[in-house]
């Protein structure tokens, strides 16, 4: 009696985990799946971002002189796009995180390439 327990409570437990088993490789696949996901997404994000970043901007000849240039900026903007509204830096410092500096005090920060924040003149 003792041993066709015994063997029942094993083939339960080896059924348990062998469903366990299988339930990691499930989630393992949906996690990868996610990841993939989300790799996607965050492309046709940038591409999107991009396409806004090339709309043309309205642009006065006074460039950085402007502060109506100035409010044109938005964050995630790429530097040709910046050049296009505010012109030529003055100044350029740094590399992955860049700061350009305009003679009217104002600067623009880039992080990787991207507009993170600046400070228009005052």
């Amino acid at each position: 009696m003792v041993t066709k327990l015994a063997v029942a409570v094993i083939l339960s437990l080896v059924t348990t985990l062998s469903s366990y088993a299988h339930d990691s490789d499930r989630i393992e696949q949906l996690e990868r799946e996610v990841q993939e996901t989300k790799e996607r997404l965050s492309i046709l994000e940038s591409i999107l971002q991009n396409k806004n970043d090339e709309k043309e901007h309205v642009i006065t000849g006074d460039g950085w002189e402007s502060v109506a240039n100035w409010r044109k900026l938005t964050t995630g903007m790429n530097t040709s796009t910046v050049q296009k509204i505010l012109g030529d830096a003055h100044r350029i410092e740094g590399g992955t995180i860049a700061i350009w500096y305009y003679k009217n005090e104002g600067t623009v920060t880039f992080m990787k390439g991207k507009v993170y924040s600046w400070s228009e003149p005052e």
